[in-house]
């Protein structure tokens, strides 16, 4: 109602931020008190129990955020129109980063508008390598990172007194420290025996994973529920047949070493077999 005041119109817009994270306690239950202000059928006649009157918000307009549905209590959920936005591309946010982080952050920790610049290399592999997330958050935190050391570096005579300087990829783990999250290195091209391309899903983006399939061992899959289907591939125990050429396993085709990893011993596999 203290915003309707505000505002000064009967039919106002209302952002709810972050709704997911409503807490319950023994104050109350706001995601109770949201069910009848969200709800049409309901909000025509809403009473505010401080002023006890009934206020018709049927013309307001709510907007809420989340990062995710989980949070929110699914009798909510039902009254909204759930619209998803994708995350940020890594091309939109190095533009992101290029033409709006940066001159910020710079100017924010002292350094002069246009001194101080870093490389589109240097932002992908912030992006890449300092960062997993769908919005912008920790890549802001990491780029004031690197303009808080520009400064420092100043200030001890170490860099030039007009901040004027150049950030490559070969100064971020000087300035950053080392990657947290390095990407696994992947094999490509048509040699990639045995190993199947697999997609999972984050909160982050998706990533790609490399799946080994089942050779002539067969391993069991999880037990799953009785109205679920079974999982149609097997897991393979070792990545061995996909390495034979790398590590010495047995020449005999029909020996199953190959499926169970190299042993101790580099000049032979154990398996009681020939060559």
């Amino acid at each position: 109602i203290q915003g309707m005041r505000r505002s000064g119109t009967r039919n106002p817009i209302f952002l709810l931020d972050e709704v997911d994270k409503l807490a319950r306690d023994f104050h109350g239950d706001p995601g109770a008190a949201l069910l009848e202000v969200l709800d049409p059928e309901q909000n025509s006649t809403f009473t505010d129990h401080y002023l006890e009157l009934e206020f018709d918000l049927s013309d307001v307009l709510f907007l809420a955020t989340a990062n995710t549905l989980a949070g929110i209590p699914e009798p909510l959920r039902d009254r909204m129109e759930i619209i998803r936005i994708p995350g940020y591309l890594t091309t939109e946010k190095k533009v992101i980063a290029q033409q709006f982080i940066w001159p910020k952050q710079s100017v924010r920790h002292g350094l002069k508008e246009g001194a101080a610049t870093i490389s589109e290399g240097a932002l992908e592999l912030i992006i890449r390598e300092y960062t997993r997330e769908a919005g912008v958050r920790e890549l802001e935190r990491r780029i004031s990172g690197v303009a808080r050391k520009l400064a420092r570096g100043v200030a001890e005579g170490v860099r030039p007194s007009d901040g004027s300087s150049n950030v490559e990829q070969g100064d971020l783990k000087e300035l950053l420290g080392p990657p947290p999250y390095t990407p696994e290195p992947r094999e490509e091209g048509m040699g990639r025996a045995g190993i199947a391309n697999g997609l999972a899903w984050t909160a982050a983006g998706g990533e790609i994973l490399d799946v080994e399939v089942a050779g002539p061992v067969q391993s069991t899959p999880p037990r799953t529920p009785p109205h679920l289907p079974r999982a149609s591939g097997h897991p393979h125990p070792y990545p061995g047949r996909s390495h034979a050429q790398r590590w010495p396993f047995c020449g005999n085709h029909h020996c199953r070493s190959a499926d169970l990893g190299p042993h101790r011993d580099p000049d032979t596999v154990g398996c009681g077999h020939d060559g």
